[in-house]
C-alpha cells in the first residue's frame, strides 16, 4: 500500500469510527446506518474572516491581500452532553497575488474551499456560555485565477479550534470559533446554530 492509499485509507476509517460507530442505535430498515435519535443532531452557518497566506518563496508573486470574508455550514451529532462531531464546508474566499513586478504574470486570486470533519468538546460551566475546542481533518481544494501556476503542498491538513457556544433559547446557540488549518490557512467566524 503506497502513501497515498495509506492516507485515504485513514481519512475514511476516520470518518467512519467519528460518525459511524459510536451510535449506539441504528436504523437497520433503511440500509444505512444513521442514528434514531435525531434530537441529538444540529446544524449551523457562520460567517467570518478567513486569513489566506499562500507561499511565494522564490517566486516574483507578492500577497498583497490576505484576509477575506469567509462562509461556513455544518452539521453535528452530539454523542453526550459533552461530545459531538461535525461535518463542515467552508469557502475561505481567496488570496491576492500581486505579479506587477513581472510584466510576464499575471495578477490574481487563490481561492480555497474546505470540507472536513471533526471532534468537538464542550467544557463544563455554568450558564449559558461554553467553550468548545475541536479537532479533525479536512481536504483543501483550491482554484487559480488567470491562468496563475501554483502547486498544492497539501490536500488534506489536520486543524484544531476553540471557541464559545452562547445559549440564546432553548433551540437556538451563538457560536464564535477560530479554527488553525495551516500557517496559511486560519478563520474567525461567528455564527447561528439550531439545535433540534
Amino acid at each position: 500500500m503506497n502513501l497515498f492509499e495509506k492516507i485515504r485509507f485513514f481519512k475514511i476509517t476516520s470518518f467512519l469510527v467519528i460518525f459511524f460507530i459510536p451510535f449506539h442505535s441504528v436504523s437497520a430498515g433503511g440500509g444505512l446506518l444513521l442514528p434514531t435519535n435525531t434530537d441529538n443532531l444540529y446544524v449551523g452557518g457562520s460567517v467570518g474572516i478567513s486569513n489566506l497566506k499562500p507561499e511565494t518563496n522564490n517566486t516574483v508573486w507578492k500577497v498583497d491581500d490576505d484576509d477575506d470574508t469567509s462562509f461556513k455550514i455544518y452539521v453535528g451529532y452530539e454523542f453526550t452532553k459533552r461530545w459531538s462531531a461535525e461535518f463542515f464546508y467552508t469557502d475561505l474566499g481567496n488570496a491576492h497575488l500581486d505579479g506587477s513586478s513581472s510584466s510576464a504574470l499575471p495578477s490574481g486570486n487563490i481561492n480555497y474551499k474546505l470540507a472536513g470533519t471533526g471532534l468537538v468538546y464542550k467544557l463544563a460551566v455554568k450558564g449559558r456560555i461554553n467553550p468548545i475546542i475541536k479537532l479533525g481533518w479536512a481536504d483543501v481544494n483550491n482554484k487559480a485565477e488567470n491562468n496563475i501556476r501554483y502547486q498544492q503542498n497539501h490536500s488534506s491538513v489536520f486543524f484544531v479550534g476553540a471557541g464559545l457556544e452562547y445559549g440564546l433559547t432553548e433551540y437556538w446557540k451563538l457560536r464564535s470559533e477560530y479554527e488553525y488549518f495551516d500557517k496559511d490557512i486560519q478563520l474567525f467566524s461567528v455564527g447561528l446554530q439550531w439545535n433540534k
